[in-house]
């Protein structure tokens, strides 16, 4: 069997270059490519929202339309068809009510109110679309709570039990945190029925319907985006409500670290740069140094530490300790430059710290894709104090460039980034356990005292852009799990439901 060509189907709610919120988004647009070089029948399925360019990504509309029962009456969806992604063929859902919106999932001020029937929908019309266009897949491949509902709806509709019956269901869960709660009369919406609201292998959550947990649930195996955090999640710390259901899913649950395209995040090959550089030829990245400095009205100074970090302005990423920590250091040498959006209160609070010291702090809130280029080339640390982070790209991207990560020990931050030992010579950067203030200052002390050690300070560098985060290795553990993987037996509460 193992030579075997499989029919895979991801399913998803945002993917690179169609759109994007965060790292999930990458991590699509990457992977059932990396699959498809594999030999293997690759499919991708999204909605097609307001902000997706038809034109520009060529999008075909296919012929006919798919019908979905949503709060008690028939919704319809129409299909369009893309080749962005090399290899994959990309279905987009089309439903203008729900996604022709400026936003994926809702504006500064909330969700949207229906993203319960958004997403109900989405994941009942993936599956009408895989039987329209007989895709018979061997897999769905399905990705956090926006998908949740797609193995309720294979294992417990009578009109699709029979038909993805040896079709094999993985669910990726990318960040505990988003879990898709709504209200109890969700479930009529869905067109779901009530015996499912259950605290023991149903989808009731503290009193709502959670679409995480259908996921978690329903699924033939679980995923999570590396190893540590695969751990984490079953503890009481980071389980976050969820770590009494994986524990009893321990067996089928799983830690693949995401990887990360080296045709778009390529130092020697990156056209977004000043100059191009390699681990060959060093002497460059210090002109991206030099342009970052520039670009930030900061002073050029050999000596100065330049501290780069791309992140969402949040305490899951460690702004708290952070905003605390940079007042301290305002008289050390180093810079720091800062790329990003998030809560106001972080906003306010380094918008007081930039004005104070101008000329030691440059924070841009925003998203700037050349910039956040400039920031990986040019920058002499990567920093990421997450308080938890599942995988983490950043630290990825920034060894490949050259760049050492400073970050905390947790999740795919501990999996991917050891520290560095100069009297060993290994190592890839800086790494702290306690999220304190404390801790990251001696961290940070420690990268200001080896910058002025060029010597073990080029080894570190050299050691980063060794190393090899490419999907290959990592598309590898899943055809493994798409391979073994077996069909879960019914559960309980499916079985009282159809008697």
């Amino acid at each position: 069997m193992a030579g075997d060509k499989l029919k895979i189907v991801f399913v998803c709610s945002e993917a690179v270059p169609f759109a994007k919120t965060g790292g999930m988004a990458d991590v699509l647009g990457s992977l059932p490519g990396a699959i498809s070089k594999l030999g293997h029948d690759v499919s991708l399925i999204i909605p097609l929202y307001g902000t997706i360019d038809r034109n520009k990504l060529k999008l075909k509309k296919l012929p006919g339309h798919i019908e979905v029962p949503i709060k008690g009456k028939i919704e319809k969806g129409t299909i369009y068809h893309s080749s962005a992604i090399e290899g994959v063929s990309t279905y987009l859902l089309d439903h203008p009510g729900y996604y022709g919106r400026e936003q994926l999932y809702g504006t500064p001020e909330g969700d949207y109110p229906d993203n319960d029937m958004r997403f109900a929908f989405f994941s009942r019309a993936a599956l009408e679309l895989i039987r329209k266009l007989s895709l018979q897949p061997d897999v769905v491949h399905c990705h956090d709570w926006q998908t949740g509902l797609i193995p309720v709806y294979m294992r417990t509709v009578d009109e699709l039990i029979d038909e993805f019956d040896s079709c094999r269901v993985l669910f990726t869960v990318h960040n505990l945190a988003y879990q898709g709660n709504f209200k109890f009369i969700t479930l009529a919406g869905a067109g779901l029925s009530d015996w499912l609201f259950r605290p023991e292998e149903g989808l009731e959550y503290f009193g709502k319907v959670s679409y995480l947990k259908a996921g978690i649930v329903f699924s033939d195996v679980i995923t999570t985006v590396s190893p540590t955090y695969s751990r984490e999640i079953q503890e009481d710390e980071l389980g976050l409500g969820f770590e009494g259901i994986l524990r009893t899913r321990a067996d089928s649950l799983h830690g693949i670290v995401n990887g990360i395209d080296y045709n778009d995040w390529n130092p020697a090959t990156d056209a977004l740069l000043p100059v191009r550089y390699s681990d060959q030829d060093l002497s460059l990245k210090e002109k991206n140094r030099r342009a970052l400095l520039k670009r930030c009205k900061l002073r050029y100074s050999s000596k100065r530490l330049v501290v780069g970090m791309i992140s969402r302005l949040a305490e899951q990423k460690g702004l708290d300790i952070l905003s605390e920590a940079i007042p301290e250091l305002f008289d050390e040498k180093v810079y720091f430059v800062i790329l990003g959006f998030g809560d106001q209160l972080f906003h306010n609070l380094l918008t007081k710290l930039s004005s104070r010291k101008k000329d030691r702090l440059s924070v841009t809130f925003a998203f700037d894709n050349d910039l956040a280029h400039l920031i990986y080339a040019g920058s002499d640390i990567f920093l990421m104090p997450s308080r938890y982070e599942p995988c983490g790209l950043g630290q990825l991207i920034s060894m490949k460039y050259g760049t050492p990560p400073l970050v905390r020990s947790t999740g795919g931050l501990q999996d991917t980034v050891t520290p560095f030992d100069p009297s060993a010579g290994t190592g890839t950067g800086f790494v702290f356990e306690d999220h304190t203030k404390e801790a990251l200052l001696t961290s940070l002390h420690e990268a200001i005292d080896l910058f002025g050690d060029k010597q073990a300070w080029n080894k570190l560098v050299s050691n980063c852009m060794y190393q090899d985060f490419s999907w290959d290795a990592s598309a590898l553990k899943y055809l493994d799990l798409y391979r073994n993987s077996s069909r879960r037996a019914t559960t309980g509460v499916v079985s009282e439901g159809m008697a």
